[in-house]
């Protein structure tokens, strides 16, 4: 008697038997394989390609039918001259009806935009295919799919047998007959055969041909030859030049290349007669053409400074952080501002009230948010615009010509050979970041108060790798051959965009305004500098200043590390500016010494609570020869399989 183990192993395996053959044929794998696929192919002296393609496919599983897909590169085309159904014993095919439905056994349709054929081989009520072979023919011409190449030879690289495919091809042969127009590589016999194909591999057949006959071949895409493509490029490197030289004369003409005053120049007098002779906020929005937040600083600064406000810091610490909260008490009657002062005061104290902080004006804008420098920012404007007329602006007229030319020529030479339309929509999409990086430059570039010299230099750069691109890909490169006016068109497009990056580029403001800046833009790193200093040549009362150039952080900074020794030793009694004695008119505490700053002295805190006061409230919206295995080739492959 057999062991109780054994038995129990018995019953499990007849169960098992038993379930595999009462599950339905709708569960069974699906699979399928090629027993043989056989082609031939022709290449006429045109260049065209005509292929016949048959099929042996063993079907396993509740399949429809075959699928036959296509891989094109831009520019080649694909005619279908047959598609049957061929007899296992006689070998004659039958043509298959097309019939967009494929309702019916023996019809074909086109699926995937033209890139695959589908056929049924069986209704959707028929027995599942239990390895039943079914045999089709398909035949195909391929068109401008030889490459020409730099030394006068044409490229075959196209794949003859299916890649993307599931199943393995037993036997695979390949008969390539060339027209006597082309002579083939020595060693070339146009045979090929091969054995277990396995999925992902095709058969790849790269050959470079010599083309005998007279003329060139008709099925062949040439694109642009070398000397219209050379004279593009010249032109455009040509035009962008003169943009540049056009800009550069341009700016030298209002000042943007010379040199702001030197450092030596720069004394309390020179502060007094081109600085400080203005309001400290209209100071700040004149240096960098832009009113945010330091020109608000700055306004409340000075207003402490004249007595118009009391100021108070205080520090809350929560765990290691820390941070300022500025309190600020008004001290006349708001009917006796000026008006910029008075639409801030406004904006910033609760009306009847003459006390408010940080918090405060927080909590009052929490869910609407606050710009409290849209409060001044039109009064700025206005007084900058007194002491410093505004410039012109340049033309956009020939952007606009250039653009219009763009889109003009590439629209006919995408009508005219719609292969052009992948190259030239990605060269448009490549110029895109390039052209957004640039204008990044550009508006920089407008508002920068250095030598304009150096601002060319930055600018040139995003353009040059532009035209690089286009020089390489499009001019230079045989690999895609792209028409005279599809190129003519990027070259317009190119162009566009550069010239728009120089208009952007160029400043508008007048000479006495470009003067002004410059004279600003050296007094700031005079005062930067000099906050680098242990003992800086600087008053307290220029405090607004450094406040509306931007540099509270620098303050708070210097007194962090020199502010406490320099108040013990009193520093108001030494330093210069330049050749002029400061010592009657007091000096650098790191405004903790005097002026109405209380509370700013003794914790250097006064810059950050000032800036926080006059910072934004966000609202909560904002927040090789031959041929062999391979998966690839400019042509051909493609995938077989059922669906």
């Amino acid at each position: 008697m057999p062991p109780r183990g054994a038995l129990a192993h018995t019953a499990i395996a007849l169960l098992l038997a038993l379930a595999a053959a009462a599950a339905p044929a709708e569960a069974q794998d699906r699979t399928l394989s090629w027993p043989a696929v056989s082609v031939t192919a022709h290449l006429d002296s045109a260049g065209t390609l005509t292929v016949r393609e048959r099929q042996t496919i063993r079907f396993t599983g509740d399949w429809n039918g075959g699928e036959r897909s296509f891989d094109l590169r831009p520019g080649q085309t694909l005619d279908l001259l047959f598609m049957g159904r061929a007899e296992s014993d006689t070998g004659a095919a039958t043509f298959l009806a097309y019939d967009d439905a494929l309702d019916d056994v023996d019809e074909y349709a086109w699926a995937d935009g033209r890139r695959a054929l589908r056929w049924r081989a069986r209704r959707p009520d028929d027995p599942p295919f239990a390895g039943e072979l079914r045999h089709y023919q398909i035949d195909v011409a391929y068109g401008r799919i030889l490459v020409p190449q730099a030394d006068g030879s044409y490229l075959l690289d196209h794949n003859f047998a299916m890649v993307d495919r599931d199943g393995a091809i037993d036997r695979f042969t390949l008969t390539l007959t060339l027209d006597p127009a082309w002579r083939a590589p020595d060693g070339f016999t146009g045979r090929f055969e091969a054995t277990a194909l396995q999925p992902g591999e095709g058969w790849l057949v790269s050959i470079p041909l010599r083309y005998t006959a007279a003329g060139r071949p008709a099925d062949v895409r040439f694109g642009t030859p070398a000397p219209p493509r050379r004279l593009i490029l010249a032109i455009v490197v040509a035009a962008i030049v003169a943009f540049f030289l056009r800009l550069a004369r341009r700016e030298r003409a209002l000042g943007r290349f010379a040199d702001g005053p030197p450092p030596g120049e720069i004394t309390s007098a020179w502060l007094g007669e081109h600085v400080l002779a203005m309001p400290p906020e209209v100071v700040g929005a004149a240096w960098d053409d832009h009113t945010a937040a330091p020109e608000v600083a700055a306004i409340l600064a000075r207003m402490v400074q004249e007595r118009k406000l009391e100021s108070d810091v205080k520090t809350e610490k929560v765990w290691r952080f820390a941070r300022e909260i500025l309190h600020l008490r008004l001290l006349v009657p708001r009917g006796s501002l000026q008006p910029h002062e008075r639409a801030l005061i406004d904006a910033l104290f609760d009306s009847g009230s003459d006390r408010t902080d940080t918090d405060r004006v927080r909590a009052r804008y929490k869910k609407t948010g606050f710009d409290p420098a849209s409060t001044v920012r039109e009064f700025l404007t206005t007084r900058v615009s007194r002491v410093a007329p505004g410039g012109t602006k340049p033309s956009k007229r020939l952007t606009a010509l250039l653009l219009l030319g763009a889109i003009v020529l590439l629209g006919l030479g995408i009508t005219r050979d719609t292969a052009d339309a992948p190259v030239a929509f990605a060269a448009l999409g490549i110029s895109l970041p390039i052209f957004i990086f640039t204008v990044i430059v550009a508006a920089v570039s407008q508002r920068a108060a250095t030598r304009f010299d150096k601002v060319l230099v930055v600018l040139a750069l995003p353009i040059a790798v532009g035209v690089g691109l286009l020089a390489f890909i499009l001019l230079l490169s045989t690999a895609h051959p792209v028409g005279p006016l599809t190129l003519a068109g990027l070259g317009a497009w190119t162009l566009a965009l550069a010239n728009s990056a120089c208009n952007l580029a160029a400043s508008r403001h007048s000479a006495e305004g470009i003067a002004l800046r410059q004279r600003l833009f050296a007094a700031r790193r005079f005062f930067r500098d000099e906050l680098r200093k242990p003992q800086p040549a600087l008053r307290d009362a220029w405090f607004p200043y450094v406040l509306a150039f931007g540099l509270g952080r620098h303050a708070d900074k210097w007194f962090k590390a020199f502010g406490g020794a320099a108040t013990a030793r009193g520093i108001a009694s030494g330093g210069t500016i330049g050749t002029t004695s400061r010592t009657d008119a007091g000096g650098w505490t790191g405004f903790g010494g005097g002026g109405g700053f209380a509370g700013a002295g003794s914790s250097a805190s006064f810059a950050a609570a000032v800036g926080g006061m006059a910072a934004s409230v966000p609202s909560p919206s904002s927040s090789s020869s031959g041929g062999g295995r391979s998966g690839g080739g400019s042509s051909g492959g493609g995938g077989g399989g059922g669906w």
